[in-house]
């Protein structure tokens, strides 16, 4: 009995298979033969196969083979170093003094200049990647400490003579001029209006193009006693919505002295938002200043506030298979982040401790009055 595997052939081909089995128990002949006397009973019937030797319609000659192309190029220099190097051995090659010595005349000055460039390029980035802690000190033999050490010695020095300095032309040029405030509103603190004069901050204001607004929240800048000390809830409005922190300083003398500090709008970036039962009871006023500034309230927020916790989880689990994990923020205590383990696992689990996510500075748009850059310069 015959057996063969016919899934791996067409239904033609089982058909010719079976009956050469078929054939083959009948006449009692080897399947070559049987071969041969099929290739002669095609012969009888349908003549010999075309010589396919003879040229086709298009022609027996092959098209010439373009030599200015670099696969070309390549194929008859590798050639050519083939035919040289067939027959070469180690005891054909020169001397490795005097390799050695011919090296030196090829090696040129900007072959030098070069290889110091690249070495003094990857020595910076090694000593910034020491300073940025992505390298373990204990790993350092002793003489790249020793290495590091002096960088950064270097650079304390550098430092110190670009602060001795005298201020930049443009920048002096830049407080020449009254500096303006178009279109913005300002809101003082308490701390100012009982120290400053309300009339001459509120005259100070319209010459740099400021209005006086009531209401913190709507304010574009705020006007507190010291920049560096603002009060920790209102720091919280102050960077989702990305406002100004000014000093009574800075707008009474129109620039030349105090400070101007813009910080960054948390609220631009796409996020989904959720503040958990305790963090809403703890801290009840940075709750309604995120609230405020998150849709559906603030229409310019790009923040969604999500009040059902189902459908925040459900959104994080979106955002994780779209691999966007920070495109969603929880705001919690440290107590239901260790209780509820599906807010644990969102990257961005924001307490009033950790606000450094939200609060951060824009030091491009934040000015320093000049007589106080002189005041730091020396």
């Amino acid at each position: 009995m015959f057996w063969f595997d016919c899934t791996i052939f067409s239904e033609a081909r089982v058909d010719d298979e079976m009956l050469a089995l078929s054939l083959k128990g009948k006449v009692g002949v080897s399947k070559c033969s049987l071969a041969q006397k099929a290739q002669e009973v095609w012969r009888e019937f349908f003549g010999r196969p075309r010589d396919r030797k003879q040229g086709s319609i298009r022609g027996s000659q092959k098209r010439p083979c373009d030599t200015d192309t670099e696969t070309a190029w390549v194929k008859k220099r590798r050639e050519e170093v083939e035919e040289r190097t067939k027959n070469a051995g180690l005891g054909q090659c020169e001397d490795f003094a005097q390799v050695a010595h011919e090296a030196d005349e090829l090696w040129t000055e900007s072959h030098q200049k070069e290889m110091c460039f690249l070495k003094s390029k990857t020595d910076a980035r090694l000593m910034q990647a020491i300073r940025e802690q992505a390298v373990p000190w204990d790993g350092l033999c002793p003489e790249t400490q020793d290495q590091y050490l002096a960088f950064m010695a270097h650079d304390y020095v550098l430092s110190r003579q670009a602060w001795s300095k005298p201020i930049n032309s443009a920048i002096q040029k830049r407080f020449e001029a009254p500096l303006k405030f178009q279109n913005i509103s300002l809101w003082f603190s308490q701390g100012v209006l009982d120290r400053e004069n309300e009339a001459k901050l509120r005259k100070c204001a319209k010459d740099m193009g400021m209005m006086v607004e009531e209401s913190f929240l709507k304010a574009h800048v705020h006007v507190v006693c010291n920049v560096q000390h603002v009060e920790h809830t209102m720091m919280w409005a102050v960077a989702l919505a990305g406002k100004r922190v000014m000093d009574s300083e800075f707008l009474l003398t129109g620039g030349k002295r105090g400070a101007c500090l813009k910080y960054m709008q948390a609220t631009s970036v796409s996020r989904a938002v959720f503040v958990t039962p305790g963090f809403a009871q703890q801290h009840a006023k940075i709750c309604e200043f995120i609230l405020y500034f998150s849709k559906p309230v603030c229409h310019g927020s790009k923040w969604v506030y999500y009040a059902n916790k189902a459908q925040f989880v459900s959104r994080h689990e979106a955002a994780l298979r779209q691999k966007k994990p920070t495109s969603v923020i929880v705001f919690g205590t440290d107590q239901e982040k260790t209780a509820d383990a599906e807010l644990a696992r969102v990257k961005l689990f924001v307490e009033v401790k950790n606000a450094g996510t939200i609060v951060q500075l824009d030091r491009k748009s934040s000015f320093l009055g000049l007589d106080t850059m002189e005041s730091l310069h020396a």
